[in-house]
């Protein structure tokens, strides 16, 4: 402190650049994730945007198809007897129609013929002539496809589930005319109608670049589904406003109605209760019609914090440390060197250091919030129907395979879990399955414990729905998985449930039973017991997840369907460690070793205060010896824990206090260790021992 000016400029200088450097990195920071959102959330935008465009020109070529008919027949340009050839030809240029066809008025084709209605369908693969009139009268008031263009002129048809085509068929019908001989007025003679299969939007759909389970779907005007990656939406022709999440949010209620009431585009930010993802729903009218697209786009997959960001939260933090250290310089007048200053300096850079810790720690406890586990290229997790169907329609399509998968429902209902050691998990609790015998005659019924050591498995009940058999397992099982203890008390664990169907050699994918749940939002914790009891942890969450798994080998099976690529179904627990038990239980000893030792540190006063301090640091270094071995002994873990790191940074300060203590007693030319009897040692030991910590935090975390 001989030149205070000099240091005064130091501080001031590092303290401007600390600030700067937290404010030009804070920016930085705040602008990846900014950019981040913002690219995603457009480039969804515009996923949504081309495919309105996409389905509305095919759309449009149905449209105009139909209209030219029409024109043609009104003006004479094509006669009757020309009228089948033209249909037939129509059908054969477009093969995404499924029927053409015209429908005259009664008495209109022929005065002899009361009702004249033909077209072609495609059936098989094949166009095949369909005489409507054989099969029903269809000027019958429930046919709103001939009696609504009569009245209204071109009209979409409010789409319908086809019972001969198996498909939902969507109708555009426009009227043509003939003059009355007797007004000389132009008079309807019929109706065109193209109808389009709605089966062809699912490719279109499924072709969305909207992350692993971000999906899209179409609906009408009156919110009935066209198209989802739940077909059972579409077979049961549901409406939007039937969904439970609808009926929960007034928010999508409201959006909702002014997009059915005005076609016109929206985008909202979407919290769904019933998942806990965070999402954009981006909807998009399809000009040609009253109908309207929607994209889901999870953002949840996008906000998971990259290396790039967790490496500026770090730098900001340390900055702040050093902000905060040297302005203490500065306001406390450090500079001058007065040993009250020394001492509020060396007590309040320790509380900066400690606090910069926490940040640490606390950094790292929220990136493993469930919906930050998604990094992995491999792991899916799903939330609910939508998110699965779309995620199996798209990995389904890179198996090599002969037919499509057999799906089979899965349940899962855990009862209890221990740690028995370092890897071992020991689980109980209840696995089901549904089994329809129309569709799963050809495979057998159970299931694998994959990753389970000596599983003990009895069937528990069974019994029948329908078409529909449900059978439920008791089970019992050792799970032998690796852990991470390197962060320990801080770590996090993931206990999951590997499942393969008994028949793993047959193309079979289990599927989350969702229906069966009443919430599957991973935060209510499905598929636990509600008084789930697992002392020293805490319980984050539970939801289902596919790992895209694969072998090197075909387990002897020629053309095994499971060896590339294949998802296998996975039920993931996530727990985190309890830290208040860890501090009670494991860190009371070093802290009170620390505090004991700089207790004795600051005794040293004369020579025979340093042969006690020694003695008593040798008393220490046992007592932290058997405490870390006694820590050793209850984790069983390979390789250094982060509570260790505690002990060997007591294991330096027990021997440089011992140090210290010989050095003053023998009295060398040192200055600085003589100073105000041992007095810089003494000003040192907090924050160096909390600056030790920090760097062996950031090494680990």
């Amino acid at each position: 402190m001989k030149q205070p000016q000099k240091v005064f400029r130091v501080s001031l200088f590092i303290c401007i650049s600390s600030f700067l450097l937290v404010i030009f990195t804070g920016y930085s920071y705040w602008r990846e994730r900014h950019h981040i959102l913002a690219d995603a959330k457009n480039n969804a935008k515009q996923e949504a945007v081309e495919a309105a465009k996409k389905i509305d020109s095919h759309l449009v070529k149905l449209k105009n198809s139909a209209t030219a008919i029409a024109n043609d027949l009104t003006s004479g340009r094509l006669k009757k007897e020309q009228l089948l050839d033209r249909l037939r030809s129509t059908m054969e240029e477009n093969t995404a129609f499924y029927q053409a066809g015209v429908a005259y008025v009664p008495y209109g084709y022929d005065p002899n013929i009361r009702l004249y209605a033909t077209s072609y369908k495609r059936k098989e693969g094949k166009i095949q002539l369909d005489p409507v009139e054989d099969l029903y009268d269809y000027t019958e008031p429930e046919h709103d496809w001939y009696h609504r263009p009569l009245v209204e002129g071109e009209t979409w048809v409010e789409p319908y589930f086809g019972k001969i085509a198996q498909s939902l068929l969507a109708d555009f019908c426009t009227p043509f005319y003939e003059i009355d001989p007797t007004t000389k007025k132009q008079m309807p003679a019929g109706v065109v109608c193209v109808n389009y299969s709605l089966d062809n939007l699912k490719q279109h759909m499924t072709s969305l670049e909207l992350g692993k389970t971000g999906y899209g779907f179409i609906f009408s005007k009156k919110g009935t589904f066209l198209c989802h990656p739940n077909s059972d939406l579409v077979k049961q022709q549901k409406t939007i406003f039937e969904l439970p999440r609808v009926e929960r949010s007034k928010q999508l209620q409201l959006t909702l109605e002014k997009v059915t009431k005005q076609s016109q585009a929206m985008v909202i930010d979407y919290d769904d209760e019933l998942t806990g993802q965070k999402a954009w729903i981006f909807f998009e009218p399809i000009p040609s019609t009253d109908w309207s697209l929607g994209v889901v786009f999870i953002k949840d997959e996008i906000l998971v914090n990259t290396e790039s960001q967790k490496q500026k939260l770090t730098t900001i933090i340390l900055g702040l440390i050093a902000l905060f250290f040297f302005l203490s310089i500065l306001l406390l007048r450090t500079y001058q060197g007065t040993i009250k200053s020394l001492w509020l300096l060396s007590y309040y850079s320790s509380i900066f250091l400690g606090v910069g810790i926490f940040a640490i720690w606390s950094m790292d406890i929220s990136q493993n919030k469930i919906y930050q586990i998604k990094s992995q290229k491999d792991r899916v997790l799903v939330f609910g129907e939508a998110g699965l169907n779309k995620f199996l329609n798209s990995s389904t399509k890179s198996i090599d395979q002969e037919k499509s998968p057999q799906y089979i429902p899965t349940g899962i209902f855990i009862q209890s879990l221990e740690f028995q050691d370092a890897n071992d998990v020991f689980v109980t609790g209840y696995i089901w399955q549904k089994y329809n015998k129309k569709i799963h005659e050809s495979i057998s019924q159970g299931f694998i414990l994959a990753e389970a050591i000596d599983p003990k498995i009895t069937e528990y009940y069974r019994y029948r729905e329908g078409s529909e058999e449900i059978i439920g397992w008791y089970f019992e099982a050792k799970l032998r998985q690796e852990f991470d203890y390197s962060k320990y008390p801080f770590d996090s664990k993931q206990v999951w449930l590997r499942l393969w169907h008994q028949d793993f050699y047959k193309n079979v994918i289990l599927t989350p039973d969702f229906q069966s749940y009443e919430l599957i939002n991973p935060v209510s914790r499905p598929g636990l017991e509600e008084d789930f009891v697992l002392p020293g942890w805490r319980i984050q969450g539970s939801f289902f997840e596919y790992h895209i798994n694969g072998y090197n080998t075909n387990f002897g099976i020629h053309n095994y369907i499971g060896q590339k690529n294949h998802p296998e179904l996975y039920f993931t627990i996530i727990l985190q460690r309890d830290f208040i038990n860890i501090f009670i239980n494991n860190l009371m000893v070093p802290i009170v070793v620390a505090l004991l030792l700089f207790l004795v540190h600051l005794l040293i006063l004369n020579e025979a205060d340093s042969l006690a301090i020694v003695s008593a640091c040798s008393a220490f270094l046992f007592i932290v010896i058997l405490d870390q071995i006694n820590l050793r002994g209850e984790i069983l873990a390979g390789g250094i824990l982060y509570l260790e790191y505690f002990y060997f940074i007591l294991y330096l300060l027990i021997i440089a206090v011992a140090i210290n203590a010989i050095l003053f007693s023998q009295k060398p030319n040192i200055r600085w260790l003589q100073y105000q009897e041992s007095l810089i040692p003494k000003l040192l030991y907090w924050p160096g021992m909390l600056t030790l910590l920090l760097v062996f935090t950031l090494f680990v975390f």
